[in-house]
């Protein structure tokens, strides 16, 4: 489920754990959902974000949300666009 802006604290939270594992899933749309939970989170909370008996700074939140979007840059392929953008330009039949 995509979180809203209506979203509960926990709600964003569950969005964050479930869509961290982007990398070994291979998964472009579960990487923009992180993006998306861990955005959510730097507005919700200003300095640091706790849930239980952890929390995370807002610099390394910052820093998980680079990372997300490092990994989608170089996943074009599999992007939320599917796939469309090309990646070569292929010459072997062309006649001038």
């Amino acid at each position: 489920m995509a979180i809203t802006s209506a979203s509960t604290d926990s709600e964003v939270w569950a969005s964050f754990d479930d869509n961290a594992d982007y990398e070994s899933s291979g998964s472009c749309s579960m990487a923009l959902a992180f993006r998306t939970a861990c955005r959510y989170l730097m507005r919700r909370r200003p300095t640091e974000i706790g849930r239980g008996n952890r929390s995370i700074t807002m610099e390394s939140l910052q820093q998980l949300y680079k990372d997300a979007g490092d990994w989608l840059a170089l996943h074009p392929a599999t992007s939320a666009n599917g796939g469309s953008r090309v990646r070569y330009l292929a010459m072997e039949n062309f006649r001038g």
